[in-house]
C-alpha cells in the first residue's frame, strides 16, 4: 500500500503555489443558502484533497430543507476537462436516464443535470476548471433549476473575481 502511495504522489502533478490554492467555501456565505432555505444554515464546511486542482464545500440548512454542496475541480488541459465532462454526461445518462441540459448564462458551457426530484446541479466550465453547485434537500424547490440558479450565479461570478479566469 505504501508503495502505491509513494508511486502515486511522484505521478501526481505539483501543487501550485498557495495563491493558486482552490476554495470552494469562499465562493458562498452561510447567509445565502440560510436566505435561499428560509431557515438558519450551519457552517460551511470544506473537503479539500489536493487545494491546487480541488475543493468542495457543504453546508445545510438547520432543518435539512436545502444543502448545498460547491466543487472546483481543475484540470491541466480543456482537452483533460473536455474528457472528464464527457465522461460526466455519460453517467447522467447512465444514472438518471436524463441527458444534461445545455444552459445559457454561466462560465464558458453549462450543463443542468436533474438527479432526482429534489436533488440537483449545475456543471460549470470556466477555462479548465470544471465548477459543480449542486442543491439538495426536502424544503419546497430544493434540488430544482430554479433554486439553484441563484446559487450557481454568485459562485461563478466569485469564482471568476477570485481566481481571475
Amino acid at each position: 500500500m505504501l508503495h502505491a502511495f509513494l508511486i502515486l504522489s511522484l505521478l501526481s502533478p505539483v501543487p501550485s503555489a498557495a495563491a493558486d490554492s482552490l476554495d470552494a467555501c469562499a465562493l458562498f456565505t452561510r447567509e445565502e443558502v440560510a436566505k435561499a432555505a428560509g431557515e438558519n444554515a450551519r457552517k460551511p464546511r470544506p473537503s479539500n484533497v489536493n487545494r491546487a486542482l480541488h475543493s468542495s464545500c457543504i453546508t445545510t440548512s438547520s432543518t435539512s430543507q436545502l444543502s448545498v454542496h460547491v466543487y472546483i475541480e481543475r484540470k491541466e488541459t480543456k482537452e483533460m476537462l473536455q474528457m472528464a465532462l464527457k465522461a460526466l454526461k455519460g453517467v447522467a445518462k447512465d444514472q438518471t436516464s436524463q441527458a444534461l441540459k445545455p444552459v445559457s448564462g454561466l462560465g464558458d458551457e453549462a450543463y443542468w443535470g436533474q438527479i432526482s426530484p429534489t436533488n440537483g446541479q449545475f456543471h460549470v466550465i470556466v477555462g479548465t476548471t470544471m465548477l459543480g453547485i449542486n442543491t439538495y434537500g426536502k424544503g419546497p424547490g430544493a434540488g430544482t433549476m430554479e433554486k439553484t440558479r441563484p446559487i450557481a450565479d454568485l459562485v461563478v461570478k466569485r469564482f471568476k473575481e477570485r481566481y481571475g479566469k
